[in-house]
């Protein structure tokens, strides 16, 4: 599960594999919609979110943040902070 949030950067993510539910929240309206495979999400910057497993696979994301997101505690050094690297993070139901 990845609990609600939100980011300054705008996100679009491209669901890889497996099932789950997103939740988005603006203007204290909440509202959920099951993804798949194939789906496409864009989500503006300030919008609040989050994504829950809903199967027993592993549910795949890749994003894309624009401007880049700069996840807190990264190093200073502007190389390491954006050399390529694979992050994984597969939301799988408990």
């Amino acid at each position: 599960m990845i609990p609600l949030h939100q980011h300054s950067s705008d996100e679009i993510a491209f669901i890889v594999s497996g099932r789950g539910r997103i939740t988005i929240v603006e203007n204290n309206i909440k509202q959920e919609e099951d993804i798949g495979e194939d789906t496409v999400l864009v989500i503006k910057a300030g919008i609040v979110h989050g994504v829950e497993n809903t199967s027993r696979e592993p549910l795949k994301i890749f994003s894309v943040f624009i401007p880049p997101f700069v996840p807190r505690g990264n190093p200073k050094n502007p190389k390491k902070l954006f050399s390529p690297t694979r992050r994984r993070m597969d939301c799988r139901s408990p």
